[in-house]
């Protein structure tokens, strides 16, 4: 599995890297704020999985400014292969706010720091924008936590146009869905990531995987805790899946007062784009 890490610069997120290694973690997403604007989504108080740090009643927009964040990614892993080195795999989400030409750009600049995967680069409706990214980068791409079907993947795994097909149980049609999906994707080289919540989709991402050739790593949200490491084969497939596990409080029943509550709203704030966040930096 893998971890999130936020922070409001760099400094604050090469020390929680730092720490989140020496807990026993070897691949740790990163996310950093642009520096004169508020947090956004994946840093702040957004990136406390463990207390549902996206789950917001109301949505707020965000300040988003492209020309700052492009060179500030860059740096920020740069300080972290020079913080932690080469045995940790680091990731990194875009959250779909760039243009393919854009992401290109930041793939080409990555490369020097060898991503485990860059993450949501572009919208991912129109899966065809994968073709400018793939022809200017070879960094690993991973996309699907928004696909409701096979249906939505058929460009981007037929023309391997992404390296990780990241779908989740709950909106693909539980293991059946992704199932089918997975075994698709591994026809064409393209690994398999479940994304989501990991108490609601434990149960379809374990089966899922250890029948899966291709599977490979998922985003835990318990709570920092010493962690606990296993490893579990496949006799079908013959893969070995490293397991990273922390505690977590047992599920509870959902109380009867809140059963009659509205659901809360997962979703991404919408941007507010600063003056010039299409310049070139």
């Amino acid at each position: 599995v893998y971890k999130h890490v936020g922070g409001i610069d760099i400094p604050e997120v090469v020390d929680g890297v730092q720490k989140m290694r020496d807990q026993g973690l070897d691949a740790i997403r990163a996310q950093v704020s642009i520096p004169g604007l508020p947090p956004i989504y994946g840093t702040g108080p957004s990136t406390d999985q463990a207390a549902g740090g996206m789950i917001k009643p109301v949505v707020a927009e965000e300040v988003w400014a492209t020309h700052k964040y492009m060179p500030l990614v860059p740096k920020l892993f740069e300080a972290l292969r020079d913080a932690v080195g080469w045995d940790v795999h680091l990731l990194h989400d875009v959250h779909h706010r760039l243009t393919p030409i854009e992401a290109a750009r930041l793939g080409k600049d990555l490369e020097p720091y060898r991503l485990f995967w860059l993450e949501d680069a572009v919208p991912a409706e129109l899966q065809e924008g994968f073709r400018i990214i793939r022809q200017h980068t070879t960094q690993p791409l991973a996309v699907g936590e928004i696909f409701n079907s096979v249906y939505d993947t058929t460009t981007l795994i037929q023309e391997q146009l992404i390296d990780y097909i990241r779908v989740t149980a709950v909106h693909a049609g539980g293991v059946t869905g992704i199932k089918k999906i997975f075994d698709f994707a591994s026809i064409y080289h393209v690994k398999s990531a479940c994304h989501g919540r990991w108490t609601c989709r434990r149960s379809a991402w374990a089966p899922t995987s250890m029948s899966t050739p291709r599977s490979t790593i998922s985003v835990s949200r318990s709570s920092p805790a010493t962690p606990r490491r296993r490893t579990t084969s496949s006799s079908a497939t013959g893969a070995t899946i490293a397991v990273i596990s922390t505690p977590t409080r047992p599920l509870a029943t959902v109380p009867t007062s809140m059963k009659s509550s509205p659901p809360s709203i997962r979703t991404k704030p919408p941007i507010c784009r600063s003056p010039g966040s299409r310049t070139a930096p």
